[in-house]
């Protein structure tokens, strides 16, 4: 799994250091809306409910590519310390996720 490790040159560590960088998939929302006119994408509220939700407790690097209909998106999130942190060792991330957003959400590889 890709990370973040201390390196030689600094003297503290940073928030971020020796985080996971973690992929995620979140699906069960209700499907995307259809483009506009000019076939653009209109804002989808589930989606943007569920980045809130995962913001409260990591932040969201990236949000995968989506189109009307879709009822699911991948993320990259980071910050994740799945060592120690505050939710302590072994717990399950995923689990986790799925609660804060109502949905469910499982891992990608990144």
């Amino acid at each position: 799994m890709p990370g973040v490790t201390k390196v030689n040159g600094f003297t503290t560590p940073d928030q971020f250091f020796g985080r996971d960088i973690l992929g995620i998939n979140v699906a069960g929302m209700a499907a995307c809306p259809a483009l506009d006119g000019d076939g653009n994408l209109v804002k989808w509220d589930d989606l943007e409910a569920a980045v809130a939700a995962v913001e409260q407790r990591f932040t969201v690097s990236v949000v995968g590519d989506f189109t009307a209909g879709d009822v699911e998106v991948n993320m990259i999130i980071e910050g994740v310390d799945l060592d120690a942190d505050a939710y302590g060792a072994g717990v399950d991330i995923y689990a986790e996720l799925s609660a804060v957003t109502g949905l469910t959400v499982t891992a990608f590889a990144i």
